[in-house]
């Protein structure tokens, strides 16, 4: 299993955004990078890819939550 966490900060508590397989965050990370074959990418290309797109914390945990379910 995969966690992915919102680190608390201030009066903000730690959340977590996203508790499942990690093939499947595997699969979704993949499906950010624009059709580029994975065996061109890096560690980072994949980082960089979520990042970016992604403003907040509420953003991961709609479009894992929306993969999950299988939306």
């Amino acid at each position: 299993m995969l966690t992915i966490k919102r680190e608390a900060r201030r009066d903000i508590p730690e959340e977590i955004l996203f508790l499942g397989p990690v093939y499947l965050a595997t699969e979704i990370c993949l499906a950010l990078l624009d059709g580029r074959p994975a065996s061109e990418t890096t560690v980072l290309d994949i980082f960089l890819a979520i990042v970016s797109q992604f403003r907040s914390a509420d953003d991961i945990r709609a479009a894992f939550a929306k993969v999950s379910a299988g939306k």
